[in-house]
């Protein structure tokens, strides 16, 4: 009985001691894999910058240009019929237009006409709302517009003044709004 014992000991010894090594070489493994690149967001364009002319259709298909914002501000926010964040935000979005007197907000979808139509009488939008098809126009990639919603604000020089993600948490949009629906409260 007293050998069985010693044998079962040695037994389990070795077991342990395969496992540290297993274990050891799994942790020098890890540590000679390549480490994962960081992920890089792709910057928009940067305030400052004079805005880039751009061409597109209203909603009655006619054209429209950066020169059509001469001498005003515009707060031009890209979207996509398909996307829910967009979705989300229309309803602020509409409000936002509503109370906004010295900029006017301009919304600018990726889909062709036709699907643009859909989306403002889906979502009842009144705000200037323009079409700017991804694979046929390039509004979206000119302004460096890398998802949706994404907004601009460009000054009455045609200047970018502000961008970046129009979301309810995003502190630069939160002081944006408050700045924007300032400007329109009466004296």
């Amino acid at each position: 009985m007293e050998t069985v014992l010693i044998v079962s000991s040695a037994l389990l010894w070795m077991v342990l001691i395969c496992n540290v090594l297993l274990t050891l070489a799994l942790v020098r493994n890890a540590n000679k894999a390549p480490k994962a690149k960081p992920v890089s967001v792709p910057e928009g364009l940067k305030e400052g910058t004079e805005a880039p002319a751009f061409s597109a259709q209203s909603l009655d298909e006619t054209t429209v240009t950066l020169d059509d914002y001469h001498n005003k501000a515009a707060l031009f926010v890209f979207i996509a019929p398909h996307c829910g964040a967009c979705e989300n935000i229309l309803p602020s979005l509409k409000t936002l237009g509503s109370q906004m007197k010295e900029t006017e907000l301009v919304l600018v979808s990726d889909s062709g006409i036709g699907e643009t139509r859909d989306l403002a009488k889906e979502h009842d939008i009144t705000l200037p709302l323009l079409s700017a098809p991804r694979r046929k126009n390039p509004f979206f990639t000119d302004y460096k517009v890398h998802g949706t919603p994404t907004y601009y604000l460009i000054n009455a020089q045609s200047q970018i003044q502000a961008a970046g993600n129009p979301h309810e948490n995003n502190m630069p949009w939160k002081q944006l709004v408050v700045s924007l629906t300032e400007q329109a409260a009466p004296a």
